[in-house]
């Protein structure tokens, strides 16, 4: 499970901002159900970023999963460039390197791993074990030679002959996961954090991406029990009674869902259907086993309610998954009795155009949750994160218009 995930200088981030999954200390009534204890720590299973548009909510998810990209699909030359885009709205910035760290389970090892990157090359990168830690492997490069070094930690060394075959693999612009990719060697800390990324992490899910493919091909193939799925629409409040998925040709499927004892095509299905069936299937598969998803703007053709009914059935339901989210759905602050103030993270757009990331939960010296309307507060922009509106009046800029044309 991710544990804490960090950025500075990529994108929006210029200063280090952190999302974190740790669980605040508290008695709160929906810990079993939203907090799992896992190598003596505490990881929420959700985590939600509100805010307002262009503060940032999203670039959070892409660095994330720029990052997972980055180690499980290393590059095959070393003059391709690594795609690493920094804070460009100030000279100083645009210059620097970009870094990134995390930290998280992976079979039962608790590892932190921070890296170091500009768009040519990786400077530097460190794997720890974080219980006690330990530094497992290092790498630093020569930009001059374009040549990366990597070490092997004192605690546990690799043998010598894998350790020259990793250096022999690792590009200067690859991960040392990436090398470990490219190389006939065992090393199980970089298998496990592969697997980790690959397997538990998945890719970021974008707001117009066509989930109704993704999830038939896994209805085709058997990893999502049909029988299943429709109780998971049925629940949420749609009247379908099967499910039939045939096969067009290479990942594509024709979906047709079952009214009343009749099939229709599933073009022919509201958006907020379509929606919900690529949502379900995400449960499904959330709830079979461990994994994460980062899904931007999940509440998009969503009824709040129907929105609320999806958390509750992801955190009642799945064990060791987590859901990472982008939402605009700031109905959720008005019921604390389904979300938990250290689940919720903010992003705010300074003047300067920076993303800040917090947690509602920072605030609670402040405030007194179980007796004020969060809500309200929220929307009186207390915790920032909220658009600052101009008037309505369009006339003057109009009236300017018009001049031009005469």
């Amino acid at each position: 499970m991710l544990i804490e995930f960090s950025v500075e200088n990529y994108l929006s981030f210029r200063e280090r901002q952190t999302l974190s999954f740790e669980a605040a200390p508290d008695i709160h009534h929906l810990s079993d159900y939203y907090v799992e204890e896992v190598n003596g720590r505490r990881i929420l299973k959700v985590g939600l970023i509100l805010g307002a548009n262009a503060s940032g909510k999203s670039n959070v998810l892409k660095a994330l999963n720029y990052l997972r990209q980055l180690m499980i699909a290393p590059l095959a030359s070393k003059s391709e460039s690594t795609g690493c885009v920094p804070f460009l709205l100030d000279e100083e910035s645009k210059d620097r390197d970009t870094t990134f760290e995390i930290s998280f389970v992976s079979s039962d090892h608790t590892y932190y791993y921070r890296i170091v990157l500009n768009s040519q090359y990786i400077r530097e990168e460190v794997l720890k074990d974080s219980v006690n830690g330990n530094v497992l492997l290092w790498r630093t490069t020569d930009p001059e030679k374009q040549i990366a070094i990597v070490h092997s930690g004192e605690s546990n060394p690799m043998p010598e002959e894998s350790l020259k075959a990793l250096n022999l693999n690792t590009l200067w612009n690859n991960t040392m996961i990436g090398g470990y990719l490219k190389t006939n060697i065992e090393c199980q800390p970089l298998r496990e954090v592969h697997k980790w990324m690959k397997g538990y992490l998945h890719h970021l899910i974008l707001p117009k991406e066509n989930l109704t493919q993704y999830i038939s091909n896994k209805i085709y193939q058997g990893c999502i029990d049909k029988d299943v799925m429709v109780p998971l629409l049925q629940q949420a409040d749609f009247n379908v009674s099967d499910i039939e998925v045939s096969r067009l040709g290479e990942g594509q499927y024709d979906v047709r869902l079952s009214h009343q004892g009749k099939a229709l095509p599933f073009k022919l299905e509201s958006l907020g259907t379509q929606r919900y069936y690529g949502l379900a299937g995400l449960l499904y598969l959330m709830i079979k086993e461990p994994s994460a998803f980062m899904i931007d703007e999940l509440d998009e053709s969503l009824h709040p309610d129907l929105y609320q009914h999806l958390l509750l059935a992801f955190c009642v339901n799945a064990h060791g998954s987590q859901l990472i989210a982008s939402t605009h759905n700031r109905e959720l602050l008005s019921n604390s009795d389904v979300y938990r103030n250290d689940m919720i993270h903010f992003t705010n757009r300074s003047e300067d155009s920076t993303t800040q990331l917090y947690r509602l939960s920072d605030f609670d010296r402040d405030l007194d949750f179980a007796t004020e309307d969060i809500l309200s507060i929220y929307n009186a922009g207390r915790f920032g994160a909220v658009p600052i509106l101009g008037d309505y009046w369009t006339s003057k800029y109009l009236s300017k218009t018009s001049a031009i044309s005469e």
